[in-house]
């Protein structure tokens, strides 16, 4: 999958249809692949735009009237009881237990502001725990993964700069990515060190756009997992044999 485009693979990753070891191989590829996360981009922008794809109808008057009357308060509406939540209460008890807690907070707190507010507080809970499964699900699909990642972190000469190198299982392939870089001027281009026994070898020359972001698909004398670690300098445009310029990114592995 590294080596092959996933180009049909791609609208089904963006609207998030695929099964969790299609999306892993898609996620694999992504990583080294420029061309495919552009691709990516284009039908995330187009997918986030189809809930506004239908026409708009107004609602019904009634209906107004309706959500009003379900959210009344009792003690000013005779006859009216307020919805029950145990349903809600229930499900997160059982399913999301570390979040119980923080939803029996949220609720108690507004409970004597009305109803409604404790339907809100529920709403918000659910979301949170939705936002926080996916994002370990992400988690674990990265730490599932066989490849080696390297976190580089800027120095004084780039603060805000990060980096993380990606090199498979094998080490024979590797792709650094960076973020939070200053752009450079035509005359220069950042360089990448490759650290072994004290010796520096190139990894290769690239550039950052204007946002600061750049990849590179990194060139090294053998295995990438033989060198104990990385530096990102900044050289004259064709490269040095050795660091001369500022280093603005390093890290070790």
């Amino acid at each position: 999958m590294i080596g092959a485009h996933v180009t049909e693979q791609i609208p089904a990753y963006a609207l998030d249809c695929l099964d969790e070891e299609e999306a892993f191989q898609v996620e694999a590829h992504l990583v080294v692949c420029a061309a495919c996360q552009a691709e990516l981009e284009d039908y995330q922008a187009t997918a986030s735009h189809l809930g506004l794809a239908a026409p708009q109808v107004p609602p019904p008057t009634r209906l107004k009237v309706s959500i009003l009357r379900s959210v009344e308060d009792p003690q000013t509406a005779p006859g009216k009881t307020p919805q029950k939540i145990g349903a809600p209460e229930s499900w997160l008890r059982m399913k999301i237990p570390v979040l119980w807690g923080l939803y029996h907070s949220l609720a108690a707190s507004v409970r004597n502001t009305g109803p409604i507010w404790v339907g809100v507080s529920v709403l918000l809970v659910i979301a949170l725990a939705a936002s926080n499964l996916v994002w370990w699900n992400q988690v674990k699909r990265v730490q599932s993964s066989e490849f080696h990642l390297v976190a580089l972190k800027g120095t004084g000469n780039a603060p805000n700069a990060s980096g993380i190198m990606v090199i498979s299982q094998e080490g024979m392939a590797g792709t650094l990515i960076v973020d939070g870089l200053p752009a450079l001027g035509t005359a220069q281009q950042y360089q990448l060190w490759l650290v072994k026994d004290g010796k520096r070898f190139s990894g290769g020359l690239f550039y950052v756009g204007q946002n600061g972001y750049g990849m590179l698909a990194v060139q090294a004398p053998g295995s990438l997992l033989n060198f104990s670690s990385f530096g990102i300098t900044v050289e004259p445009t064709g490269g040095s044999p050795g660091p001369t310029g500022a280093k603005v990114l390093g890290g070790n592995l």
